[in-house]
């Protein structure tokens, strides 16, 4: 607060230029004549000095030590909700009663991703910008919406006539969306090809944009599903893409990683699968049910390790087992209802619980071991 009320410094500067054959440097020598409001906050000290260099024009001057940095230019920092607003408002886009809308309709059609609390834009993003900047450039024109509001509120006070508005418009829109439709029936029979073949019959298949998203099908009509962002959209423009990896790394999640554990009332070793909660353990019974068992949290699974072609667990398991045996045994009884306290698991690892429940509720936090 204080600094903030104080001049600013004064200070001499001394600008050096050396010349070597075809090259120069510059450097600059800075000298503090008058403190000002740095008194009170830190001083960058490596960029003054006490006295300046006394230099003449034409002095040879000796290289003793030479560091060379690199530099890279960092690209404009990524928009957060509040730094986009702030942009709308500059550009005169939208009006505040709109800005919410914007944003939710940005997240909402998957444009962009919240990473950080910055957006970060989707290759469907991507092809629906390069899309309608190519084929309406009028509209995507950041003076377009700013114009627009300035007539509607000529409208509103009576200074321009809605029904020529509209008019001029449409015939600039209907231009750009003739052409838009006949481009497309030109690209109907277009087809990206992928290095995928067809499980069941071996065919090559072709990416697709559906409703739910990207997907691959074959002349037979046998379709696969993606995840979400695994095609690289310079690769989509450019008629092939590469996803091979991408469908056998799901193929592995679906079909599940063998274990050398066994959950109770299987023969078999259980499998290692990925759910929306999180991995977890699953095989199936004697009487063909399936059994499943989440992986608890204490148990972190490195990328290697999910790269074996059996992964060992079953030593930390039994070992996890015994401590929640020990726990349970060891456990004072409910101080509500003096029932049993048993572990159940819960989203941020195990706790100890009433068996009582619902009717108790009463909880505990897990011991540390």
């Amino acid at each position: 607060f204080l600094s903030s009320q104080l001049s600013d410094m004064v200070y001499d500067q001394l600008e050096l230029v050396l010349a070597k054959d075809k090259y120069s440097f510059r450097g600059l020598f800075n000298k503090v004549k008058f403190d000002g409001y740095t008194i009170l906050t830190k001083l960058d000290e490596d960029r003054f000095f006490t006295n300046l260099p006394d230099f003449k024009t034409g002095d040879n001057l000796k290289l003793e030590n030479l560091e060379i940095k690199q530099g890279e230019t960092k690209p404009p920092a990524r928009l957060t909700e509040a730094s986009l607003i702030k942009r709308l408002e500059k550009e005169g886009i939208g009006r505040p009663s709109t800005y919410a809308s914007i944003v939710e309709t940005l997240k909402k059609r998957e444009y962009v991703t919240l990473e950080e609390k910055k957006f970060q834009p989707t290759n469907l993003g991507y092809e629906v910008k390069d899309s309608l900047l190519e084929n309406f450039p009028s509209i995507m024109d950041l003076k377009f919406t700013s114009a627009m509001e300035n007539s509607l509120d000529d409208i509103a006070a009576g200074k321009e006539d809605w029904i020529t508005l509209m008019k001029t418009f449409h015939s600039g829109l209907s231009k750009h969306i003739d052409a838009f439709k006949a481009k497309l029936a030109d690209e109907k029979d277009k087809k990206i090809e992928t290095d995928v073949k067809c499980v069941e019959c071996e065919e090559p298949m072709i990416l697709k944009n559906g409703r739910f998203g990207e997907y691959l099908q074959c002349s037979n009509d046998h379709k696969m599903s993606l995840p979400k962002g695994s095609v690289d959209y310079e690769e989509k423009k450019e008629g092939f893409v590469r996803v091979k990896d991408v469908v056998r790394d799901e193929k592995q999640k679906r079909e599940g990683i063998p274990t050398d554990f066994r959950l109770e009332g299987c023969s078999d070793f259980a499998k290692l699968k990925e759910g929306p909660y999180g991995p977890y353990l699953e095989c199936k019974t004697k009487e063909g049910k399936l059994e499943r068992k989440s992986l608890p949290k204490s148990i972190k699974l490195t990328k290697e390790s999910l790269q074996n072609p059996k992964i060992i667990l079953a030593e930390q398991l039994e070992a996890i087992e015994r401590e929640r045996s020990r726990v349970e045994a060891e456990a004072e009884p409910c101080e509500k209802c003096k029932s049993k306290m048993i572990i159940r698991d819960g989203k941020y690892g195990p706790f100890l619980s009433c068996s009582g429940y619902p009717k108790c509720k009463n909880i505990r936090k897990y011991p540390k071991s």
